[in-house]
């Protein structure tokens, strides 16, 4: 017996081709509480950490920022065949700072050695020029290293993108974020901020499409040189990032269609070739810039 405590609303949406505008759909997001005594405990409860957490909505994007560890615990997005277009790509400078987040500046990790990684990819918001640049918003934004965010990460969100243009039917909801209790490295900012570094990132999916049960999956891949290949391997079950995370995804649907669609881990497509990044290797990635380990600027003492 799970009990549930309300956090905050997660925000989908749809865009309405014919209108051209997108219209938010609510859902909800829970922290888990308590687990069945029969299960693994999480290893950290969002519950407990209320006080540090911070709460944006954007346009096409709502993100969970934790101010102690300045890192997004979880952003949500949306992903169906009406969002593939690419209508707007120009990157902006940078990445800014978040007005609805205090403290933390943009280009935070300038020069770390850390690349600022999405969470939400930006080639997913293509289709609004709104939703493009806020989803380099420094709220949207996690250290990572270089190849896992140019080469594994990247292909990941290319495969989900992939599925939908394939079969343009699905709805995807997403949801990624920082596995915020194991770290391997702390970079110290001005005015005493601490941007501490992920082990993990996760990101889970779900998939819904008329005529069709929903079905889920999770991914739990390490903060390191990860390439395309390696994607397979890090395939969850949704109950077992829950668990990890202590928070309670895709509560919107009823209780019985959650356990049935979390606990299981389905066969979904992967691609024999990277897909929405280049074919480079690590040594190219790092080759033009300060490895993180190596770095002067952004060390605590």
């Amino acid at each position: 017996m799970k009990i549930i405590g309300l956090i905050v609303v997660f925000v989908f949406g749809v865009l309405h081709a014919q209108e051209g505008i997108y219209r938010p759909t609510q859902h909800f997001v829970f922290p888990i509480v308590e687990v069945d005594v029969d299960a693994n405990k999480p290893t950290s409860s969002v519950v407990d950490r209320q006080e540090h957490l911070d709460f944006v909505f954007q346009y096409a994007y709502s993100a969970c920022v934790d101010r102690e560890y300045n890192l997004p615990i979880w952003v949500s997005h949306h992903l169906n065949g009406d969002l593939l277009e690419r209508n707007y790509n120009s990157r902006p400078n940078g990445y800014p700072a978040d007005a609805q987040l205090e403290g933390l500046r943009g280009n935070a990790y300038q020069r770390s050695g850390y690349d600022h990684g999405h969470l939400a990819p930006a080639a997913d918001f293509q289709w609004d020029k709104t939703a493009y640049l806020q989803s380099f918003l420094i709220s949207n934004m996690s250290p990572q290293h270089g190849c896992f965010n140019q080469k594994g990460w990247c292909n990941l969100e290319g495969t989900l993108r992939e599925w939908v243009k394939e079969n343009p039917k699905l709805d995807l909801y997403i949801v990624s974020g920082a596995v915020v209790n194991e770290f391997v490295d702390t970079l110290c900012l001005p005015r005493d901020i601490k941007v501490y570094v992920p082990k993990y990132f996760y990101k889970v999916v779900l998939v819904m499409e008329p005529g069709n049960e929903p079905y889920a999956v999770g991914f739990l891949v390490p903060n390191e040189d990860v390439s395309f290949k390696e994607i397979p391997d890090f395939v969850r079950s949704v109950r077992e990032i829950e668990l990890m995370t202590g928070l309670d995804f895709f509560s919107f649907l009823p209780r019985k269609v959650q356990d049935e669609v979390e606990t299981v881990v389905p066969t979904v497509k992967f691609y024999d070739k990277p897909i929405g990044c280049p074919a480079k290797g690590c040594e190219s990635v790092y080759s033009r810039r300060v490895k993180a380990e190596e770095r002067d600027g952004l060390r605590c003492e």
